[in-house]
């Protein structure tokens, strides 16, 4: 098992590359206070002020590594080269909820990456938070509350059947979801309380980004 280089009890804000902003890391730190770097992700910390924890990676990007260790944050150097710096980031990391910005909106390759290493742990509440979606590997049963009207997409990266649902517009009750076959983007809630259930992981959930609350809450509470 790969080692954990930095626990947190409360969550982590996960900084990538991408563009993020001071509001962006405002608002997704009231969730995750503990500010964590993937590589040059620490910039973004540097330029907005925020207490940075930890930075992990292959620190091929990062300028200047001395300045954050002399300010006393644990930079993590991990040389492998099977994985990209975000999946670093998870295999080594514990929390209660992670949440990633600067991962997503840029290059193609990149985001796929991202979004299969979501899957590839979905066992980990992690949500990748951009301008417009918050997104997380669906866990096989989930429930959220959610404004009725609320975009709610499915995406698979593999395949995966729905058990069934409450709340969704097109419900998803025995659709075999696959990529290049079924998915199941733009359904939308009918109800404030969701329930979607899946006959396993591998699927994307993606929602508006500003029900990102109700993902981390969704994320935190186990379906019952």
């Amino acid at each position: 098992m790969p080692e954990t280089l930095f626990h947190s009890q409360s969550g982590i804000t996960l900084l990538g590359g991408g563009p993020v902003t001071p509001a962006q890391i405002m608002q997704a730190a009231q969730f995750a206070p503990d500010v964590v770097a993937a590589d040059c992700g620490a910039d973004w910390a540097d330029a907005s002020k925020n207490m940075l924890k930890a930075i992990i990676g292959d620190m091929d990007s990062l300028k200047g590594i001395e300045r954050f260790s002399q300010a006393g944050v644990a930079v993590h150097r991990l040389t492998e080269q099977d994985s990209t710096d975000f999946e670093k980031c998870i295999y080594s990391t514990a929390a209660p909820i992670t949440i990633g910005l600067g991962f997503v909106g840029g290059r193609v390759d990149h985001e796929l990456a991202v979004l299969s290493t979501l899957v590839k742990y979905a066992d980990r509440p992690v949500i990748v938070l951009g301008e417009q979606d918050c997104i997380c590997a669906c866990p096989p049963d989930i429930q959220l509350a959610l404004p009725i009207g609320t975009r709610v997409s499915l995406m698979p990266l593999q395949p995966v059947r729905g058990r069934r649902s409450t709340g969704l517009h097109w419900p998803i009750d025995d659709l075999a979801f696959a990529p290049g076959a079924m998915i199941g983007t733009s359904n939308r809630s009918t109800a404030r309380d969701i329930h979607i259930q899946l006959d396993g992981p591998g699927c994307l959930l993606i929602l508006p980004a500003s029900q990102l609350p109700a993902m981390v809450s969704a994320l935190s509470t186990p379906a019952g």
